[in-house]
């Protein structure tokens, strides 16, 4: 798949907006409509999708798209496979002012991309990106929907959304960056999980800050149908943001320790009963404590929700913590793979 032949050179474009996939049948189409139907003027606005060498329908989809808005997308290969690579690949042919990081599996309302261009257009030079927030889609699967309400609260190791319209943030989701910025940072390409807590850290590390507006809204689908799939991309997040950490020792956070604590409370609670006893006792009693502390969570989000089912929040929140602590452990002893 090559870039589209279109002639760009008359055209003054004020944002780009780069979407690296692989694999995204299910939901591209979405995201794309979103995105073509954005509230912003079509001559100073184009869309760059680089795909991985999707073997699905995803490239037979991005055809269609591109051949019904010849003047709005191109398409590029990514050899890699990896969305960082991807993402770097569409930052480096994109002509915006303004490039907008965007999902493949997230749609975007209308005033998305304008509200954060006009915002960050108005911000001080010191701003090098603005982003927006998560928003539940209506007709997200149930499980989905429980995990996205634990993430949300504040015992889980995700960054909540600030409550004021308008914040400084540590890390942003699908934001509108400057693109000089942008270009002389860019994306790790070892980085395979925790791209933007990467990118984010060392935009903060150069001296720049990052914002979050609420009135610009992402419908994001949480790729988890299972327990299994769940407690296995917990394990790879927490190892990739171990990795972030040790590279950039100000990433990390102090709700990471509520993981780790877990983990090797109960890796060492058998040991600690034959030769400590005293000191088993008081792991079993933290342990106690914070099964109450994540039942009394589970109880408030089902009376939010008026769903009892919304009590399985418990084994979420355990399976969460201990497989997130258990990768943020085992990355830890990781090394970062091989720039090259």
């Amino acid at each position: 798949m090559n870039e589209s032949k279109n002639d760009y050179s008359n055209l003054e474009i004020h944002v780009s907006t780069v979407v690296a996939v692989r694999n995204e049948e299910a939901r591209i189409q979405k995201a794309l409509d979103s995105l073509v139907n954005q509230n912003f003027p079509r001559e100073r606005y184009e869309i760059i999708i680089v795909d991985g060498m999707s073997d699905d329908k995803t490239r037979d989809i991005l055809y269609q798209y591109q051949m019904k808005y010849p003047k709005l997308i191109r398409i590029f290969d990514n050899p890699g496979k990896i969305q960082s690579i991807g993402w770097n690949i569409g930052i480096r042919n994109s002509k915006g002012k303004f490039v907008h990081i965007a999902s493949g599996h997230v749609h975007y309302d209308d005033h998305y991309l304008a509200t954060l261009v006009k915002e960050l257009d108005s911000a001080p030079n010191v701003v090098a990106g603005i982003g927006g927030i998560y928003v539940q889609p209506e007709n997200e699967k149930p499980f989905a929907k429980i995990i996205a309400d634990v993430q949300d609260s504040i015992l889980s190791h995700s960054s909540r959304e600030p409550t004021d319209v308008i914040a400084f943030v540590d890390t942003i989701n699908w934001g509108v960056y400057r693109k000089k910025i942008l270009e002389s940072v860019g994306f790790d390409k070892r980085f395979t999980r925790g791209q933007d807590l990467e990118l984010n850290s060392r935009i903060r590390n150069a001296g720049y800050k990052l914002m979050t507006c609420r009135r610009a809204k992402g419908y994001y689908y949480r790729k988890y149908n299972s327990l299994r799939s769940f407690s296995k991309r917990m394990i790879i997040y927490g190892m990739w943001a171990a990795l972030v950490a040790k590279k950039n020792h100000k990433s990390f956070k102090i709700l990471f320790l509520i993981p780790m604590t877990m983990v090797i409370s109960v890796i060492l609670l058998p040991f600690l009963l034959f030769f400590y006893p005293s000191l088993a006792n008081v792991i079993f009693v933290g342990l106690i404590g914070y099964f109450i502390v994540i039942l009394t969570s589970s109880v408030h989000i089902s009376f939010k929700r008026k769903n009892a089912k919304y009590l399985l929040a418990v084994p979420i929140y355990a399976i969460e913590h201990f497989c997130y602590g258990f990768g943020f452990l085992a990355g830890l002893f990781k090394k970062l793979p091989s720039e090259n």
